[in-house]
């Protein structure tokens, strides 16, 4: 039913002709595809998991950077900052396409996103003090009686989710800071599918299948990419389950060529869009759409 997707021999053997090519010592790097490579780091990502797990795939020893310094990830904003947007500051999205550390990096720093840009020296890619955003999120929460949901904000604010992850880091650090519990996730007798409450309505390998696929796109948004930790993810199927015979076609169905992660949000925005995209096609487009 949906377009097949980049053959991963295609993307092996474009792995390795990008390694014939560079010039020093050393695994390919995220930022070598970037510059060099026919696909996309993202595409490897999707595929594999992460980038590392691409260059084990692909035959490559692993690029170690788990003992990153703030000071070796300031360099490396500044860096992509000159060799990408002539200097201005390049957003979360484009550390994530263009950087070479993952994002798990950044977020074990202390310091926000926007403070790594002021530190680099950089503009932030907020317009609004925190103070004012906390204001706004308080507000909110006193309307609603309760902490405020982020896909509230559509109807409740003025500001976007995005001005809050940019601001703080995350939703989730947004709301903690303005006074809010933090969110736990409910499980046990609380979890809705506890007992009873549980319907297999996606059919046999869902549940193995909806984990593989979060790991792979690593438990985070493939559109907006905020990793909200507040925020349940989904796991969208792209050709809907009514397309398909539960009973009979649950493999098909269930692929992950099929499967792509979404936080609630963006699952809502781009819930029955292109039906027929393969995961790629899905992510590159829905992207588009996010970021007009």
């Amino acid at each position: 039913m949906s377009k097949n997707p980049i053959p991963i021999e295609e993307l092996i053997s474009e792995m390795h002709r990008l390694n014939d090519i560079i010039e020093y010592e050393g695994s390919p790097r995220v930022k070598d595809m970037a510059e060099s490579g026919d696909y996309s780091p993202t595409t490897y990502k999707n595929r594999f998991g992460s980038w590392n797990e691409a260059l084990e795939e692909c035959g490559f020893n692993t690029n170690n950077n788990t003992n990153v310094t703030k000071e070796e990830v300031i360099s490396e904003i500044q860096r992509v900052s000159q060799e990408f947007f002539d200097g201005s500051s390049p957003r979360i999205v484009d550390m994530r396409e263009l950087g070479e550390y993952s994002w798990t990096i950044y977020e074990k720093l202390d310091e926000s996103y926007n403070e790594l840009l002021q530190e680099a020296g950089l503009e932030t890619n907020y317009r609004h003090s925190k103070e004012e955003l906390i204001e706004d999120l308080k507000k909110i929460g006193e309307e609603l009686e309760r902490r405020p949901k982020c896909y509230e904000l559509k109807e409740l604010s003025k500001y976007s989710r995005g001005t809050f992850r940019r601001a703080f880091g995350s939703w989730e650090k947004a709301v903690v800071q303005a006074g809010f519990e933090p969110f736990e996730y409910p499980t046990g007798e609380e979890h809705p599918h506890w007992k009873e409450g549980y319907t297999d309505k996606f059919g046999k390998l869902w549940r193995s299948r909806r984990r593989d696929v979060l790991k792979r796109d690593r438990h985070s948004c493939c559109v907006c990419q905020g990793q909200e930790e507040a925020d349940f993810l989904d796991v969208h199927h792209i050709n809907p389950r009514r397309k398909y015979n539960v009973e009979t076609e649950y493999e098909e169905m269930n692929s992950k060529d099929n499967l792509v992660s979404l936080c609630r949000s963006c699952h809502r925005t781009f819930e029955g869009k292109w039906k027929n995209s393969c995961v790629d096609e899905f992510i590159e487009k829905a992207k588009s759409e996010y970021n007009d």
